[in-house]
């Protein structure tokens, strides 16, 4: 559903984004993998509506591969509240932004 909704913004709002999803040899994976000018925006979607440290760890893993690229990382839970964390934005899957 999420996924699904990412393409329906990017085809209505004529974006042209093509979205990727990237799983390194040991397993360590991100859902949605977006290239920009300047490097990668990166979605880790989870069902939860609990947040732990444990859901952003692929997230920065992938930014240790894309380094020095700059990586725009976002978490999508279950949950309610969006938050701007230091090193993460976390949306709600109710207000899904492609921004």
């Amino acid at each position: 559903m999420v996924v699904s909704e990412f393409e329906k913004q990017n085809y209505h709002y004529y974006l042209n984004d093509e979205y990727y999803f990237w799983q390194d040899s040991h397993s360590n994976e991100v859902d949605l993998l977006k290239p920009t000018e300047d490097g990668f925006s990166v979605f880790e979607i989870k069902a939860t509506q609990t947040i732990t440290p444990d859901l952003f760890k692929n997230l920065d893993k992938f930014e240790t591969y894309a380094n020095p690229n700059k990586v725009r990382k976002t978490l999508v839970y279950g949950g309610a509240e969006n938050q701007k964390r230091t090193k993460h934005r976390v949306l709600s899957w109710k207000s899904i932004e492609l921004g």
